[in-house]
C-alpha cells in the first residue's frame, strides 16, 4: 500500500477517534437528547457535514461507544474464565470484574449502561447477532448455568437468575456513579457483600 494511501487511513482513523472521544464528553455531560451532530462537530472544530461522513447518525455514535465498553467487558470475562475457576467463583470474579471496570470507565459503562436514549425500544434492539454486548450476555448465562448445574438445583431458570445477578450489580455500581458524596461504608465491602448475596441467592435451594 502507498505511504499516501496509508497516511489518509491514519488521518481517517484519528479524526473517528476524536469524533468518538467528543461524542462522549458531551453525551455524559448532556444526555443523549440535548446532543446534536453539529454540537458533536463544533466541539472539535469541524463541520456537521464531516462527522456525516464517518457516522450516519448520533444512535450510531452511541452505538460504537456502547460497544466499546462491551468489548472491554468481554476481554475482562475472557480473563476470568481463562483461569479454570469452580464456576460459583468464577461468577464472582465476573462480578469483580465488572464493577472494576465501572469504576475504571465509568463514564463508557454510563454511556453503555445508563444513558436514556430512544435507540432500543424492541428486544432485538439489545442484544444483536454478532455484538459484543451479546458475547458478554452469553458468557454470564453459560456462567450461571455452570453454578446451577454444579449444585445440581433443578427447576432454576438461567436466564432469570444471570439477570437477577448482574441486576444487582448493576444496582450498587449505579449508585455509586450517581451519588458519589453519599457517606458509603467501605466500598471493597459493600461490592464482596452485594456479590456474594447476588450468587448465594440464585444458588439457595
Amino acid at each position: 500500500m502507498e505511504r499516501s494511501s496509508l497516511t489518509k487511513m491514519t488521518e481517517k482513523e484519528a479524526l473517528r477517534s476524536q469524533i468518538l472521544r467528543a461524542a462522549r464528553e458531551l453525551f455524559v455531560d448532556e444526555g443523549y437528547r440535548n446532543v446534536s451532530m453539529r454540537k458533536i462537530a463544533g466541539r472539535i472544530g469541524y463541520s456537521a457535514t464531516t462527522i456525516y461522513l464517518h457516522f450516519r447518525s448520533k444512535g450510531e455514535l452511541v452505538n460504537c461507544l456502547a460497544e466499546e465498553m462491551m468489548e472491554k467487558l468481554v476481554n475482562a470475562f475472557q480473563s476470568v474464565q481463562g483461569e479454570n475457576l469452580d464456576p460459583i467463583e468464577e461468577l464472582r470474579r465476573m462480578g469483580e470484574a465488572y464493577v472494576r471496570l465501572a469504576s475504571e470507565d465509568p463514564s463508557g459503562y454510563r454511556i453503555a449502561f445508563m444513558m436514556e436514549t430512544d435507540l432500543w425500544n424492541k428486544p432485538e434492539d439489545y442484544l444483536q447477532e454478532g455484538s459484543h454486548a451479546l458475547r458478554a450476555y452469553r458468557m454470564i448465562l453459560k456462567t450461571v448455568e455452570s453454578c446451577i448445574k454444579s449444585r445440581h438445583l433443578v427447576g432454576e431458570e438461567v436466564e432469570a437468575a444471570a439477570q437477577a445477578v448482574f441486576a444487582a450489580i448493576h444496582g450498587l455500581v449505579a449508585l455509586w456513579l450517581t451519588y458519589p458524596t453519599f457517606p458509603w461504608a467501605s466500598k471493597e465491602r459493600l461490592r464482596q457483600m452485594v456479590i456474594d448475596a447476588a450468587v448465594e441467592g440464585i444458588l439457595a435451594e
